[in-house]
């Protein structure tokens, strides 16, 4: 018999059939070590090639081919299962999310603070280790329509308690009747304070909103009229930062919202230097490419299973 033979027959017997070393050179009258030396022989010239189908080598590589992609500054993503629910999906992704903002924040930074139950969920599990000087701002006004809790206000207000800084809050609708409006709101002394630190922001922890009928109806049904709704289907909106509106290949729709909403300016926000991201769930999908494709994402915390149905789309 030939060494290659012998060598695949041994392996067969010591992968395959889960047989020892003693047992292999019990049957070719050879010792154990005589074994141990061909499947070492086999696996340096290639006749044995060992695969381990590691879920993180496959998931690592997701994270790559997507940071490559779209050129952001890093990509975080969790394994999770299909039988997970959303909310336990949500939550895991969001503690790694807060480790990660723990870790990176530093005395004197400016931390902008978005809304939403993802948000919200991160902010949850924020432990506050490092009592350093960072100051909190809100991004934008309040929702009438959501949770209290889940509003930038009660997510600042919560926050602050985190550290030595000071906090800055805007006490408004995020979306108001009319231009006017906003205009005198913004020349408030306290608003106006807020937004002059947008342009100070070095780090943001932001969500992103996703777009389609129902989307659209529940979410802005008290503030956006018919015809700003059909404006949006008709640019084929996918998703939203801060009543900034994109589609899947990352153009900017100018929207006559953004004239009445108390929301951090396009321009402040596309100058925060580390614009942190965090989206779960399969109908984010599109928002998240368009997103990143704008480039309203440079770290981006996401679940295993969006991440592999954004590999798939793009």
């Amino acid at each position: 018999m030939r060494e290659e033979e012998l060598i695949a027959k041994v392996a067969h017997m010591y992968y395959k059939q889960d047989m020892d070393l003693r047992e292999i050179g019990k049957i070719f009258n050879v010792s154990y070590a005589t074994i141990s030396r061909l499947l070492k022989k086999g696996r340096e010239t290639g006749i044995i090639e060992v695969f381990i189908n590691n879920p993180s080598d496959k998931l690592h590589d997701l994270e790559l081919e997507i940071k490559n992609t779209f050129n952001i500054r890093e990509v975080f993503a969790v394994n999770v299962q299909e039988t997970d629910s959303n909310e336990l999906i949500k939550n895991v992704v969001a503690i790694q999310a807060a480790e990660y903002l723990e870790n990176v924040l530093k005395d004197s930074d400016i931390l902008g603070i978005s809304w939403g139950s993802t948000i919200y969920s991160v902010v949850n599990n924020f432990k506050g280790k490092k009592r350093i000087n960072v100051d909190i701002v809100q991004l934008n006004g309040n929702f009438a329509t959501i949770p209290i809790e889940f509003n930038s206000s009660d997510l600042v207000r919560r926050m602050k308690n985190m550290f030595i800084g000071s906090y800055y809050f805007i006490n408004s609708d995020t979306i108001v009747d009319s231009k006017e409006i906003k205009e005198i709101l913004m020349n408030s002394s306290s608003i106006k304070k807020t937004f002059l630190l947008h342009k100070s922001i070095n780090i943001a922890l932001l969500g992103i909103g996703y777009f389609n009928d129902k989307s659209i109806s529940n979410l802005y049904k008290d503030y956006l009229r018919d015809d700003e709704i059909k404006e949006l289907e008709s640019f084929n909106v996918v998703g939203e930062s801060h009543h900034i509106f994109f589609d899947i290949n990352g153009k900017i729709y100018n929207s006559k919202i953004k004239e009445r909403a108390i929301s951090i300016s396009k321009e402040d926000l596309f100058n925060i230097d580390n614009k942190i991201v965090v989206a779960t769930g399969l109908d984010k999908t599109f928002a998240i490419i368009g997103a990143m494709r704008a480039k309203l994402i440079d770290t981006l915390f996401i679940d295993s299973l969006t991440l592999e149905n954004i590999s798939k789309k793009i």
